[in-house]
């Protein structure tokens, strides 16, 4: 089925797995993106989450750029439904970028997890400063996670290769 998002046009393919080669660019980045749509299986290598993240990054520009301009219209609703819109998929993608590196799609929740003693710092004698210590700490990680070269061969699929 072919659909349309502003500039992006896709087909989403069921059932058929698409692999990621060992490097992407900006368009076929993109492109990855959404024809992986809610894929939770596989691999996305450092560029193809990179790619998307700059992508992402623009669009959110643009939007806000011109619902302030030319429709002289706070850019919040607009945000509202892209980041709607790309928010499972860019959780698949995050997911298939852990296990590019051997990680499990639970990794995911460590910035939340790390957030625990801030919440509990609201209700008992806890140093909050504590509990975003963690928090910064489990960002960290997961920004090491998506930089961290891919791994070898495993469970989620093989090395991605230059040949593709």
């Amino acid at each position: 089925m072919e659909l349309a998002a502003g500039v992006f046009v896709f087909v989403f393919k069921r059932g058929k797995l698409l692999e990621s080669p060992a490097y992407v660019g900006f368009i076929d980045a993109v492109k990855l993106f959404f024809k992986n749509y809610v894929n939770f299986k596989g691999r996305s290598t450092r560029s193809e989450f990179w790619f998307w993240t700059l992508a992402n990054f623009i669009v959110n520009a643009a939007v806000t750029a011109v619902a302030a301009k030319i429709l002289s219209a706070t850019p919040s609703v607009l945000l509202l439904v892209w980041q709607i819109a790309t928010l499972v998929p860019g959780l698949a993608l995050f997911v298939r970028r852990l296990h590019d590196i051997g990680k499990e799609w639970f990794w995911i929740l460590l910035p939340l997890i790390c957030f625990v003693p801030i919440i509990l710092g609201l209700f008992f004698d806890i140093s909050i400063q504590f509990g975003g210590t963690l928090f910064l700490i489990g960002l960290s990680a997961l920004l090491g996670f998506t930089i961290a070269k891919s791994g070898p061969d495993n469970k989620w699929g093989a090395k991605p290769s230059k040949k593709e």
